[in-house]
């Protein structure tokens, strides 16, 4: 039985461990002028986010990406180095900018109320019971709530993306006991 779970992991990882021999990744081609995001395992050292710009050009083992943030010069990432890769697909509609701004909103709002209702009851300025007093907050300040998100979500442009690639490693390491673990990471 341990030999045929073996087989089966070895089976199974084979064909990710000789994808991760190959000298440059197989990142899928972006074309110039393409708003992107790029993860880079350098990034996960340095604690940034991600490089978001504009690609320039792609070479055989390079991206060239104008920052957004950076009007110096072009960053050229490694293929090898790129651990995410999201392509912009334009940005969401006003309408639904203000459907997601209420839905924020209305939420905040009514997780607010029973910090309200129990002020309320303990100032002797709301009348009857806890309930009522927290119903009475929560549809008060969940139609607050809503009214400013739906605001804030007029102003607010965000940004669709689409992953296009992601790395995915695995690793076989001794376990001991004719054992075999595998380690997956991203």
């Amino acid at each position: 039985m341990r030999r045929l779970a073996l087989l089966a992991v070895v089976l199974v990882a084979s064909p990710a461990i000789s994808r991760a021999q190959d000298r440059v990744p197989v990142v899928p081609p972006v074309d110039s002028g393409t708003r992107v995001r790029v993860w880079t395992n350098l990034d996960i050292v340095s604690g940034f986010i991600a490089t978001r710009g504009t690609v320039l050009s792609r070479g055989r083992d390079t991206l060239v990406v104008a920052e957004d943030y950076n009007d110096t010069l072009p960053r050229r990432i490694a293929l090898g180095a790129i651990t995410r890769l999201d392509v912009s697909r334009g940005t969401i509609p006003r309408r639904q900018g203000i459907i997601s701004g209420a839905r924020v909103g209305a939420l905040a709002g009514i997780a607010a109320s029973p910090l309200l209702a129990l002020r309320d009851r303990h100032t002797g300025d709301g009348a009857g019971t806890l309930a009522g007093n927290f119903l009475k907050s929560a549809l008060i300040t969940g139609a607050e709530g809503m009214l400013i998100g739906a605001f804030l979500g007029t102003a607010l442009r965000h940004t669709k993306w689409e992953r296009i690639y992601e790395r995915i490693d695995f690793s076989l390491l001794p376990a001991g006991d004719a054992r075999v673990a595998v380690r997956v990471t991203r």
